[in-house]
C-alpha cells in the first residue's frame, strides 16, 4: 500500500466531460482517482488569438506562432518562430510558405473556446468546490514555469498539510 501512494502521475487534459469526472470518481480503483487539478488560467483573448495565429510548415512540418498578444494587464506573449530558418532545412520557404489550418477562423476559434468553456467550467467547478484547484496564470509564456512549478509544489505542500 505504502509503493501505490508514492506512484503520482499527471494526466494532461482529463477529465474533459462531467462524464469522465464521473466514471473516474465511480469506477477508477481509488489509487488512479485523480485527486487534485491544475488550470492554467488564460484569458479568452489570449486563447483566441494564439489560436488564430498557428502556422506550419510543410517542409519541415513543425508548427509555430506569429501572434504577439501584449496588453496593459501583463501579458506579453511573443511569436514563437524558428531562429534560424525552419528547422534548418534548406529548401525551406519560410513564413512565406506556412500555412493555416483551414478551421483556424474567427467563427471557428470562437465556437471551439465556447465549447472548451462549456464543458471544462463544471470540472474546475468540482475540483474548487473541494479546494483541490491550483490555478495559474501564465502572463510570460515560458518564462514562468520556474514560477508555476515553485508555486505548484508550495500549494501541494499546504494541500498535504490540511489532509
Amino acid at each position: 500500500q505504502q509503493q501505490e501512494r508514492s506512484k503520482k502521475f499527471l494526466l494532461d487534459g482529463f477529465p474533459r466531460t462531467r462524464a469522465q469526472l464521473q466514471s473516474m470518481t465511480h469506477f477508477w480503483p481509488q489509487s488512479l482517482r485523480i485527486s487534485h487539478a491544475i488550470s492554467l488560467d488564460v484569458p479568452r483573448f489570449v486563447c483566441r488569438e494564439k489560436m488564430l495565429g498557428r502556422r506550419h510548415c510543410p517542409t519541415c512540418n513543425r508548427g509555430w506562432n506569429v501572434t504577439h498578444v501584449k496588453d496593459n494587464k501583463g501579458f506579453d506573449l511573443p511569436p514563437n518562430l524558428p531562429i534560424d530558418g525552419c528547422a534548418q532545412q534548406p529548401d525551406c520557404p519560410g513564413e512565406t510558405g506556412w500555412t493555416i489550418r483551414p478551421d483556424d477562423t474567427p467563427d471557428i476559434c470562437d465556437q471551439r473556446l465556447d465549447q472548451f468553456y462549456e464543458t471544462t467550467q463544471p470540472i474546475l467547478d468540482h475540483f474548487q468546490s473541494r479546494n483541490k484547484l491550483f490555478e495559474f496564470t501564465p502572463y510570460r509564456s515560458f518564462q514562468e514555469v520556474p514560477k508555476f512549478q515553485r508555486e505548484l509544489a508550495e500549494w501541494m505542500e499546504t494541500s498535504r498539510e490540511q489532509r
